[in-house]
């Protein structure tokens, strides 16, 4: 059933229209007009089919029947299959008729099937496991409790426990945001995180560069008298690659029980998260590597192609 929206502001005849109050002889006399009084045309009425229940989980809602009957306009499905209802009375589905017997009659026909789930009013501490909720929490469930200032850590713990009952959308982002769901503090730290790391490697790559200039310029001889020897450029590069690479791979062997202990420990305190293969690992340990051997290459390829007699001579 198509959902129901308020007409142009050019056709609209009683919104945003000025209406003379009612004053006190209209109401004596009986000549006063109320809304309820005001059918205009195009004008719906709504019901609300509310729960009966002050603790339960709704399993199934069947809205068929309704759709079907002449003069039901909309339908709309507030609380979806899976939701938890916290308090009798609770809004489960709309609905919209052309007029109000229409309306009470399609809230009959909807067929709701709930699951009763334990419930405790009391003014005194609820003793412990009394009312905990049970199954999936819903989008209102998550709004009350950021309504209700549930500490953030309590409601990672009932999500992880209970898991959730929709798929978030960016607008459900948009609205945790808006009632105060905290992440500024997140993105500051990831980014800190990524602009130091960023900020080592510059260094570490400036540092590689100067190691490797300083040990083409003290083996020079060296590398003359292999060269003379008949040693090949790629055996020069791996002489001179060689003695970094350990240390490399030296780091990354130090770096990676590490790591994998700092994340687990900082992931834990999100409700979704990824998990730490082993792939992360060998994807960041080859990257490293790949970025050492591009950073010593140039020095490198440049010292094993210096004339082997202009070294000599030199020392």
């Amino acid at each position: 059933m198509p959902d129901y929206q308020w007409p142009d502001p050019e056709h609209r005849t009683l919104i945003g229209q000025r209406v003379s109050r009612v004053d006190s002889p209209d109401k004596v006399s009986g000549q006063a007009r109320y809304t309820y009084d005001v059918n205009r045309p195009g004008l719906l009425f709504g019901k609300m089919l509310r729960s009966p229940y002050a603790h339960c989980k709704i399993v199934s809602i069947d809205t068929s029947a309704a759709e079907k009957m002449p003069g039901v306009k909309a339908i709309e499905i507030v609380q979806k299959p899976g939701a938890n209802i916290h308090w009798a009375g609770d809004e489960v589905v709309a609905v919209a008729a052309i007029d109000e017997s229409t309306a009470e009659d399609a809230v009959r026909a909807i067929q709701v099937k709930y699951q009763k789930l334990p419930h405790l009013v009391t003014d005194n501490e609820p003793p412990q496991g009394a009312g905990e909720s049970q199954g999936p929490l819903s989008m209102d469930d998550l709004g009350d409790m950021l309504d209700n200032q549930v500490p953030e850590r309590q409601i990672i713990s009932l999500i992880e426990q209970y898991g959730v009952s929709f798929k978030a959308t960016e607008q459900d982002y948009k609205d945790a945001k808006e009632e105060g769901v905290p992440d500024t503090e997140t993105a500051k730290l990831v980014w800190t995180i990524g602009i130091i790391g960023c900020f080592v490697l510059l260094l570490a790559c400036i540092n590689f560069i100067n190691l490797t200039t300083a040990q083409a310029a003290q083996r020079a001889k060296e590398i003359g008298v292999r060269k003379v020897l008949g040693a090949s450029v790629p055996g020069i590069l791996r002489l001179l690659a060689g003695d970094f690479l350990k240390l490399v791979i030296l780091a990354i062997v130090i770096a990676t029980p590490v790591a994998w202990y700092v994340m687990n420990k900082w992931l834990q305190d999100f409700a979704y998260k990824v998990s730490l293969g082993w792939t992360v690992f060998v994807v960041a340990g080859a990257a490293a590597i790949g970025i050492a051997l591009l950073t010593i290459s140039f020095q490198s390829i440049r010292a094993a192609l210096v004339n082997p007699v202009k070294a000599l001579r030199t020392e």
